[in-house]
C-alpha cells in the first residue's frame, strides 16, 4: 500500500470518527437565527465534542441574549460563557 493509500485511508478514518461531528455542530450553529457575531463567537466550540443538551442551551441562550441585549453587552456575554466552556 502506498503512501498516499494509507494517507487517504487515515483521514477517512478522522473523518468518520471526529470532524463529521464537528461540521454537523457547524451546520447547526450556522442555521440559529442570531447574528452572524455571535455564531463565530459560538463556532469557537467547534473544537469541543458538545453533546445535544449543551447545544441545545448554546442555542437557547444565544438568540435570548442577543433579542434582549444590545450587541455590545451581548457579544461580552456571549463570550465570557463560550470561554468558560471552553476552559472546562
Amino acid at each position: 500500500m502506498g503512501f498516499m493509500s494509507m494517507w487517504e485511508s487515515w483521514t477517512k478514518k478522522l473523518w468518520d470518527s471526529k470532524a463529521s461531528k464537528l461540521q454537523s455542530y457547524a451546520d447547526q450553529i450556522e442555521g440559529w437565527k442570531i447574528p452572524d457575531w455571535a455564531k463565530e463567537i459560538v463556532g469557537r466550540l467547534d473544537k469541543v465534542i458538545m453533546t445535544t443538551a449543551t447545544m441545545a442551551f448554546l442555542k437557547k441562550f444565544a438568540t435570548e441574549v442577543c433579542k434582549e441585549f444590545d450587541d455590545e453587552f451581548a457579544k461580552k456575554l456571549i463570550d465570557s460563557v463560550v470561554d468558560v466552556i471552553e476552559e472546562e
